[in-house]
């Protein structure tokens, strides 16, 4: 049947609770964001609405941008997924542009079209897009905040349970900065998952995970770093193997 393709239902709303989650889903699909080319959300397919319960159906994508760095798994070239984080910065870069802190911004929560996997044939001449997903507990911020006042108080899920990689600021329990947050999260995870034996590569990784949020990388700079190196650097030199992950559990 023309048309038909598979989604994946979710609920986002349940007795009251996630109204922000599908606010910030809500913004980003809609006009004007969504025509947006650098705006990386997944688009809302539908919406169901079962009494106080509120599902959406988004696309189903398999592989994520962990998935990506996985030499043991998938052929991408170290080209292949620098194009793909690229994506990534620049996804965040238009969240945090609209004052949308995501606090969740790990690699598994990059959904990646396909994989390229061109080390061992090159299917397609396009590359495959990178969506941003799992807002539940993204923060949005009014547009006459002022910087000073866009802090958060508690991280919303308690660290002693928390299976992730965890940054210097949320264990002072004072207001942390959810932008630099992102960022810490984003370039750890990459400084573990992805080996390219690139020193500059391994730079950006750094910068964005500095242990002081005041010297870390912005996404809109991250951005710039990653784009400037890949418009310098010859195709043919970035069409090599990824080394294994330093962290084996990924």
């Amino acid at each position: 049947m023309n048309g038909v393709r598979d989604v994946v239902l979710r609920v986002i709303v349940t007795s009251g609770e996630g109204q922000g989650h599908l606010q910030i889903l809500k913004r980003l699909s809609s006009p004007p964001d969504i025509l947006m080319s650098n705006n990386h959300i997944l688009p809302i397919l539908y919406e169901i609405i079962f009494q106080d319960i509120i599902i959406l159906a988004v696309p189903k994508l398999i592989f994520n941008l962990e998935d990506a760095c996985r030499p043991d798994k998938f052929s991408n070239s170290v080209e292949d997924l620098l194009y793909m984080v690229v994506q990534a910065f620049e996804g965040t870069a238009y969240l945090h542009r609209n004052l949308i802190a995501h606090q969740d911004l790990f690699l598994n929560n990059f959904m990646v079209e396909w994989m390229p996997g061109s080390l061992a044939e090159r299917t397609s001449m396009l590359r495959p897009r990178v969506y941003i997903i799992d807002f539940e507990v993204a923060v949005e911020f009014p547009e006459d905040s002022e910087e000073a006042e866009r802090l958060c108080d508690k991280f919303p899920y308690p660290l002693d349970i928390y299976a992730r990689y965890v940054a210097p600021e949320l264990e002072t329990n004072q207001a942390y900065c959810p932008f630099r947050l992102d960022m810490w999260q984003l370039g750890m995870n990459l400084n573990m998952a992805v080996e390219t034996g690139l020193e500059e590569i391994d730079a950006i990784w750094l910068g964005l995970c500095a242990p002081s949020p005041k010297d870390r990388l912005d996404a809109e700079n991250a951005l710039k770093a990653l784009d400037e190196y890949l418009r310098k650097t010859p195709s043919l030199y970035l069409h090599r193997e990824l080394l294994p992950p330093k962290d084996e559990d990924l």
